[in-house]
């Protein structure tokens, strides 16, 4: 396994943008492939799913909408600014069932936190 630098991360994405898939393929794929994942690790229980305005957070929408269309109960709380949205980022939170303002991300108690998962992929750095 090889472990990317930011930079190099980025310049994979974007020659893989160029040379073989749109962006907004590339995002539906690591969605998809997050939310088999997390389907794989848990037994469905309630998911909040805190999203940026970046490509992660653009990611968080595709695994947040996919684990819906398989019948987890996910909410999807949105931390930032709708009018910084840009690129295939911007197309997701739109198919999304349930999507609430989150000027910060909400605190959970241990015991919350204990009853579902809380994915946060607006903390990675876009």
């Amino acid at each position: 396994m090889e472990i990317l630098t930011t930079s190099q991360m980025y310049g994979a994405d974007k020659e893989t943008i160029a040379k073989i898939m749109p962006e907004e393929q590339l995002m539906e794929n690591a969605g998809f492939a997050a939310a088999c994942e997390i389907s794989k690790r848990y037994h469905k229980c309630p998911v909040l799913v805190i999203c940026g305005s970046g490509n992660n957070g653009g990611d968080g929408f595709v695994v947040a909408r996919i684990l819906q269309q398989w019948g987890w109960p996910v909410e999807v709380a949105f931390a930032g600014d709708f009018q910084s949205i840009q690129g295939a980022a911007l197309k997701m939170p739109a198919s999304l069932k349930v999507l609430s303002p989150c000027p910060q991300p909400p605190a959970w108690n241990g015991s919350k936190a204990l009853a579902g998962l809380l994915l946060m992929p607006c903390l990675v750095s876009d």
